[in-house]
């Protein structure tokens, strides 16, 4: 797959998730204004997971401008692997 392709993939995947952000709580409206304020051209970043796992993924946000949990208390990372 070309970057090109994986870059069109990435920004329909974003743009799709932003779409499905309906009816807000003022911190879920506060989350999707912060990440798309950090959000940049996606870039390739290689990621060490536990257990010696090593992937090439898609970096979608400035470093360290966003923090976001999930609705359960975990931790969310906007980055995507293809």
């Amino acid at each position: 797959m070309s970057k090109k392709e994986i870059l069109r993939i990435i920004d329909t995947l974003l743009e799709e998730e932003l779409k499905g952000f309906g009816n807000q709580s003022k911190m879920d409206s506060a989350t999707r204004e912060a990440f798309v304020a950090a959000r940049v051209r996606p870039s390739a970043i290689t990621v060490n997971f536990s257990g010696g796992i090593t992937k090439i993924c898609w970096n979608v946000t400035h470093r360290g401008k966003i923090a976001v949990t999930d609705r359960k208390g975990g931790g969310a990372a906007f980055i995507i692997s293809l």
